[in-house]
């Protein structure tokens, strides 16, 4: 009896921490997204979601899987519907992402570690921002922590259960469908176990149930893969020239490591985690047994090494596949790798982090866990105060700028087919409805610049809204010799064209 008090006293205490930390965090997102207008991005998954089901399936304008659209298509019932509505899963997986966090790192590394983690990822500042937009990155940290769990379960079980290769093939194949990267993670698990089997000599039925997972989570996904292959072959010019080649030095040192915790200088810490990883034994007790059989060939040592380690591994392994492996294809290849792609891979680094700081005395550890809180706290403050109402700000310029009825033109950066232009539907969706805006073609992506200047007229005052193209726009204007302005909000630019021998302007 005095243990099921003590059982369900535990299971209260950790019920209030979570409830805490998923408050607080859901207060941290709304700071950082009041403050914000819906971006191109998020205004090109609604049009998606907008689409008919299979459109919506096969077109090239939005390169995210279809999971996200698909379940954001059963909220949006208007022409328009509120930001909160379109963001409003994405908020809800964010919180479900720490709690599914939670316990894995509780299951797999134990409650401190678990206690550690949770408190620095739920102040991440990319956590809250990308958490809270209405992409699917945080389904993508959802599915993808939950899956690691469930994996780990089963490859380290002695008595494999069916329920948890149900449940393993389920949300590995949702992952699937919610980002393309989440292949990254089934490769990790693969290799993973591919290691795990050869070194600590898994029995035939073993090798055969999780081979079997394996199989039915690639035959489920396929539809997936040929999907994301639609991608390849069409080229994705719309990745094509703003995703920066990451540095040499980058494939020794992982700078993005710290760029993901929120800043660079925090790449050492990661850095010497992940050795530290490699070196220290678990925290955690491992009851398995060596077989005194496999002392042939230093087998014994391996097996040893593995099982001292195996969770630690696990993480080092997630990072390698799910990061490193975007770095060196971003670094000798087509740059592939953005912060928002590489959301989850927060997980095994923090975690990596918290293991380390378990290792070390009170004082150093309360120093490097602040250390961690603070240095990312100027990124999480600008991302609250920053005035990122894009839209809002350029509709309210322009209505007090165009009293005459000037015409406006919009860029149209379309890279496929059937491409609907975002700036057009996020100045309708803002309410701009005075002024017809007609499209200014350009060539996208490489060279960008304008495709037919014939368009715009010499007679007439004008403006141009330009989401990309602005370089182009500018020197198209000055070989023009037109006189012109430029109020920048954010992301969007609005410049003000005066006729040909107008007014000279300020700029």
């Amino acid at each position: 009896m005095l243990y099921k008090i003590n059982n369900k006293l535990f299971n209260v205490s950790e019920f209030i921490f979570l409830f805490f930390i998923s408050v607080m965090s859901s207060i941290a997102a709304y700071m950082i997204h009041k403050n914000s207008t819906l971006w191109s991005d998020e205004l090109i998954m609604l049009i998606t979601a907008k689409r008919g089901i299979l459109e919506s399936i096969f077109q090239l304008e939005d390169y995210s899987a279809p999971l996200y659209q698909m379940l954001l298509r059963f909220f949006i019932k208007e022409e328009f519907p509120p930001e909160w509505i379109v963001r409003a899963p994405a908020f809800l997986f964010m919180i479900l992402g720490l709690i599914s966090t939670w316990y894995f790192t509780k299951y797999v590394f134990g409650r401190r570690v678990g206690i550690i983690t949770i408190l620095l990822l739920s102040t991440n500042p990319y956590f809250l921002l990308y958490g809270a937009e209405a992409r699917p990155y945080s389904m993508f940290l959802f599915f993808s922590v939950t899956s690691m769990g469930i994996f780990y379960k089963i490859i380290t079980s002695d008595n494999i259960k069916f329920k948890h290769i149900f449940l393993y093939v389920i949300t590995t194949t949702l992952l699937l469908y919610t980002h393309y990267y989440g292949v990254l993670l089934l490769f990790s698990q693969i290799s993973y176990a591919f290691a795990t089997i050869i070194i600590r000599d898994y029995h035939w039925r073993q090798k055969k149930i999780i081979g079997f997972a394996f199989l039915i989570t690639i035959i489920f996904s396929i539809p997936s893969f040929l999907l994301a292959m639609r991608y390849i072959v069409s080229g994705a010019k719309g990745t094509i020239g703003w995703i920066a080649r990451p540095r040499m030095t980058d494939l020794i040192w992982l700078r993005q490591t710290g760029e993901l915790l929120g800043d660079n200088i925090l790449s050492v810490l990661c850095v010497i985690s992940i050795i530290s990883a490699l070196y220290f034994n678990k925290l955690t007790n491992d009851k398995s047994e060596i077989n005194d059989n496999l002392i042939y060939n230093g087998k014994r040592d391996i097996i040893k090494w593995w099982i001292n380690r195996d969770n630690n591994m696990l993480c080092v392994f997630w990072i390698i596949c799910s990061l490193y492996s975007l770095i060196l294809i971003s670094y000798i290849g087509r740059p592939i790798y953005v912060k928002r792609y590489g959301l989850p891979v927060l997980i095994p680094i923090i975690i990596l982090i918290a293991v380390l700081l378990c290792r070390v005395r009170a004082l150093p550890r309360i120093a490097i866990f602040m250390a961690i809180i603070i240095l990312p706290l100027s990124t999480s403050i600008d991302f609250i105060i920053m005035d990122r109402l894009d839209y809002k700000h350029t509709i309210t310029k322009l209505r007090e700028l165009n009293n005459e009825r000037s015409p406006v033109f919009v860029t149209d950066w379309a890279y496929c087919e059937n491409f609907i232009n975002p700036e057009i539907y996020g100045m309708r969706y803002y309410g701009y409805n005075e002024h017809e805006l007609k499209l200014l073609f350009l060539r996208f992506p490489k060279p960008i610049e304008i495709l037919d200047p014939g368009i715009i007229p010499e007679d007439k005052r004008l403006f141009i809204i330009a989401y990309v193209g602005e370089n182009a726009i500018e020197e198209y204007l000055k070989k023009n010799l037109r006189n012109y302005r430029i109020f920048t909000y954010g992301k969007l630019s609005l410049f003000e064209v005066q006729k040909v021998y107008g007014k000279l302007m300020v700029n």
